[in-house]
């Protein structure tokens, strides 16, 4: 597998969205700039976690409020498959 050095670097500290075209390594940028340790991490690829969110976008809000606080990002992977979870992610940010 071949690695690329990035030259984009990732907020820690701020609220981001990350788009851009397919197979370009966002996903892979996202695990080697956020720690799995300290991060919730949702890929929605997975059909069993994305089903869940699906019938209840507002479970985002009561996991991420119910979190200990050594965690210190949620990582949405592949929010565009479930688009109604941005609302819960946009009151989750002004909260």
């Amino acid at each position: 597998m071949l690695y690329f050095k990035r030259s984009l670097s990732l907020p820690l500290n701020q609220n981001i969205l990350l788009f851009g075209a397919r197979n370009t390594g966002k996903s892979t940028l996202l695990r080697h700039t956020f720690n799995s340790q300290q991060s919730l991490w949702i890929d929605l690829l997975d059909y069993e976690e994305e089903e869940r969110y699906r019938r209840n976008p507002a479970r985002l809000i009561s996991e991420v409020q119910a979190l200990d606080d050594s965690v210190t990002h949620v990582v949405i992977d592949e929010v565009q498959k479930l688009p109604q979870l941005l609302n819960a992610v946009h009151y989750l940010i002004e909260n």
